[in-house]
């Protein structure tokens, strides 16, 4: 029978890569602050239905390879390696994801996606979380559409960076954090985010068939709405929607919708 096991380093706080990749330093800041401050873990995990107690542990790992008979799968190498994966440990129970992340104007495609979703699926992992600068009105509604098929028995979410951002932001602000080293520790991980070496933007224009659909509308023109032009317009709108929610939010010190 084969023996199936992930290796993977540890997420580190303040990672010693090269300024070259930049994506793989900002996932292993978020995943190492995720391990090191409870409250993070808490609310960035309740955002997908995930509940962490107290007594709860979390292991966060980079750069992850599935061991088969202890050989690495090749399938996972290079192209197909997963930025991360999360183990949260409850008593007896286990929940586990990966983490794809990307920064700048990287998006996740549809066919990474799949391809981890069932590489998930083959190892017993719960759920496959994407992270990169595109906005989502919750994180169950990813911006990216896979077949349902895909998603069976493999949950699917998203975080934007502007939403962690933001969740960090609120815990700092409201006093939330009980452990005044972990409230310096995410102090300094904000610091990192808010950089231009973390490779973090925020949603700052619509999207190039707005200005053409907005002509057409006003001719009075018919519209077909499963179009690119109509789709495209209503995502980028849909996430204008969100960062000035993520906006008012850091704003008011309190989540709004």
């Amino acid at each position: 029978m084969a023996s199936h096991t992930i290796k993977g380093g540890q997420a580190r706080l303040i990672p010693t890569l090269p300024d070259s990749c930049r994506e793989q330093k900002t996932t292993s800041v978020l995943l190492a602050a995720m391990r090191s401050v409870l409250e993070l873990r808490q609310v960035l995990l309740k955002s997908i239905d995930v509940r962490v107690g107290k007594t709860s542990t979390l292991d966060a790992r980079t750069e992850i390879e599935f061991v088969e008979n202890n050989k690495v799968v090749k399938k996972t190498l290079e192209e197909d390696r997963p930025d991360g994966l999360l183990i949260l440990k409850t008593g007896k129970r286990e929940w586990r994801a990966l983490i794809e992340a990307k920064v700048g104007n990287k998006a996740v495609e549809e066919e990474q996606l799949v391809r981890y979703l069932s590489l998930a699926k083959e190892h017993n992992i719960d759920a496959v979380i994407s992270i990169t600068n595109q906005l989502c009105a919750i994180p169950s509604h990813h911006p990216v559409k896979v077949p349902k098929r895909a998603t069976q028995k493999v949950d699917l979410f998203h975080w934007s960076w502007s939403f962690i951002k933001t969740q960090c932001h609120l815990l700092i602000e409201n006093n939330d954090i009980d452990d005044v080293d972990q409230v310096f520790i995410l102090s300094e991980v904000m610091r990192y985010f808010e950089s231009d070496k973390s490779g973090i933007t925020s949603f700052d224009q619509m999207n190039e068939e707005r200005s053409e659909l907005v002509n057409a509308i006003k001719s009075g023109a018919s519209l077909n709405k499963t179009s690119d032009a109509v789709n495209n317009t209503v995502v980028a709108w849909q996430q204008e929607q969100k960062d000035l929610c993520l906006i008012l939010s850091n704003q008011t010190g309190a989540n709004v919708g």
